[in-house]
């Protein structure tokens, strides 16, 4: 019965091109694809993945951003953990406390629309996968108050960061303060919304900032 119930929904609601190759892809294939970049703006480092002009990884991230794919979600936390307790380590951002994961927010108003933030999504199994043992899991500290156009609608770099510029803040700074942060987010060009967030967090009293994000 299972299997004639999954069969008259693909029939009803077909996959997509994106999720069709991404249902192709194990996490063995994805991550001989990882090509990892460190993405620098006015003195903040960001770790990057995968590149965005990869049509895979493109499609991967599609499945997530617009289809909220398991398979999809699952790929992109799976190849984030390894690589991010490896970095975690050689950063020495174990201190007394453990480090907290923040996904970037969107507004309320794309939340709606939506239904979904896809990088809270991919944070969510991420810390699903690690079982809590090496980071804890925020989703309400940092918001997005601001609803700006998409950072994809801009082609030039400096109308990118005057878009981002306000977008975020931090409510109760007493939940962030003296805390190891790390960011993610799931694609970053210009570094502008990345930036953005760690300007906020900084000044919310974060001690420590590791931005990460899938692609680049």
């Amino acid at each position: 019965m299972h299997a004639l119930f999954e069969k008259a929904l693909s029939l009803l609601f077909p996959k997509s091109a994106d999720e069709r190759a991404t249902e192709a892809l194990s996490i063995s294939s994805l991550c001989q694809r990882i090509e990892e970049r460190r993405i620098s703006l006015k003195g903040t480092e960001t770790l990057t993945l995968f590149s965005y002009r990869d049509p895979g990884v493109r499609a991967l991230i599609h499945s997530v951003k617009y289809h909220r794919n398991k398979h999809a979600i699952e790929l992109c936390a799976e190849a984030l953990h390894s690589i991010l307790l490896d970095e975690l380590s050689d950063r020495a951002l174990f201190g007394a406390d453990m480090p907290v994961l923040i996904p970037i927010p969107i507004s309320k108003q794309r939340l709606r629309e939506r239904g979904f933030n896809q990088t809270a999504l991919i944070a969510q199994k991420l810390f699903e996968i690690d079982g809590g043992n090496s980071f804890s899991i925020d989703t309400t500290s940092l918001i997005r108050h601001k609803n700006a156009p998409s950072q994809t609608s801009f082609t030039d770099k400096s109308e990118r960061e005057k878009n981002i510029i306000g977008a975020f803040s931090v409510p109760n700074p007493a939940h962030i303060a003296g805390k190891e942060i790390i960011l993610l987010d799931d694609v970053v060009t210009t570094g502008s919304t990345i930036f953005e967030a760690v300007r906020v967090l900084k000044e919310a009293g974060a001690q420590k900032i590791f931005p990460v994000a899938l692609a680049h």
